[in-house]
């Protein structure tokens, strides 16, 4: 069972702005993905800008 991602405000606003970045969006979006499909075992741990 996979669950939808939550934002805080301020995390919601730096998703929203890495709209316009899309290497990062794409990182950002295969990592949410990796995290709702497995909670023991993810992607490794990338630093996003910001």
């Amino acid at each position: 069972m996979s669950r939808k991602p939550t934002f805080t405000d301020t995390g919601w606003t730096d998703y929203l702005s890495w709209q316009q970045d899309r290497p990062t969006l794409k990182k950002l979006n295969r990592l949410i993905d990796d995290i709702s499909r497995s909670r023991s075992k993810h992607l490794c741990s990338e630093s996003l800008p910001g």
